[in-house]
């Protein structure tokens, strides 16, 4: 009863069946996913509940997240090569994330009552860089915009029930 274990898992196995010549796709081709669609997605937590710890409870807990890569837009491109006509020669193009995975601590006491509690908690535990968004402009080679994750960040929670 002291010790819970919460999880999920998804798996999503994309596939165009065909694609229509008179809707101007372009270079999509039927191998090809649609943005921002990981074919696999896990989460679990693991916490453990003390008892009697200075006359309350204390709950170390651990959760992780993972996403497999994900295309960005419609036409994927992961390091295509691509040559300009400035000094920068060959350059390449992606709109492609990569897979990754997220960690994160927290640790909770709370009185007897439960009236009060207090917490510290660490997000992104392992400081992982990780990109939440991604844009490859493909009319400009080389440019691509980006918005990377949330470093590791950290929290203490003081509350009081009443």
């Amino acid at each position: 009863d002291a010790f819970t274990f919460d999880g999920s898992v998804s798996y999503l196995d994309f596939k165009y069946k065909e694609l229509d010549a008179s809707a101007n796709v372009g270079a999509l081709t039927l191998d090809m996913v649609t943005p921002y669609t990981p074919e696999w997605k896990a989460s679990f937590g693991l916490q453990y509940e003390v008892p009697n710890v200075f006359g309350g409870t204390l709950t170390p807990r651990f959760d992780g997240s993972y996403q497999s890569s994900i295309f960005t837009q419609p036409i994927n491109y992961d390091n295509i090569p691509v040559v300009t006509t400035d000094a920068l020669g060959m350059q390449y193009i992606t709109n492609k994330i990569d897979a990754y995975f997220l960690g994160n601590a927290r640790i909770t006491w709370r009185s007897a009552d439960e009236d009060w509690s207090i917490a510290v908690e660490v997000q992104n535990l392992f400081d992982e860089y990780y990109y939440y968004h991604l844009y490859e402009q493909s009319g400009s080679p080389g440019h691509i915009s980006a918005t990377p994750g949330m470093p590791r960040t950290w929290a203490v929670t003081i509350k009081r029930d009443f």
